[in-house]
């Protein structure tokens, strides 16, 4: 038997960890785009299109209001489902149901009805109009 000091051998275990290195990098990339093919974003849609009424609450670390609407939203006792606004579920709903904004979504109430979007409340500044947006579509319980 060789010693580790054999040249041939440094070669081949440079090779086998080379080889190993790249198996697993390639391992975890199957894994992020079979995750994104058939996980979280896929879960919100079929929780969209299942529910008679189904509410999204956007949220970000940037937002300045945004324990203030979630208070709002469990004082009313609203069922929703919390994204951040940032995240790459937030990017496929935008892109599912035509969002587009100018500015940056920091905070915004997405509603949907019988699996389509109903209606919508991005950038939230004024509670009051939270509130209202609540009791005009009765989703408090």
């Amino acid at each position: 038997m060789k010693g580790n000091k054999d040249p041939e051998y440094k070669k081949y275990r440079n090779r086998f960890l080379l080889g190993l290195f790249l198996a697993i990098v390639f391992s975890l990339l199957m894994i992020v785009i079979i995750y994104r093919m058939y996980g979280f974003t896929k879960n919100v849609q079929n929780d969209i299109s299942k529910n008679n009424t189904y509410v999204i609450y956007l949220y970000s670390k940037d937002c300045k209001n945004c324990k203030e609407i979630e208070s709002i939203l469990n004082k009313n006792s609203t069922d929703y489902q919390k994204i951040n606004s940032k995240s790459s579920t937030a990017d496929d709903l935008y892109k599912e149901y035509n969002i587009t904004s100018t500015d940056e979504i920091e905070s915004g109430i997405l509603y949907f009805q019988k699996g389509k979007m109903y209606s919508n409340l991005f950038n939230i500044n004024d509670l009051e109009e939270l509130q209202n947006f609540i009791d005009y579509y009765k989703l408090a319980k």
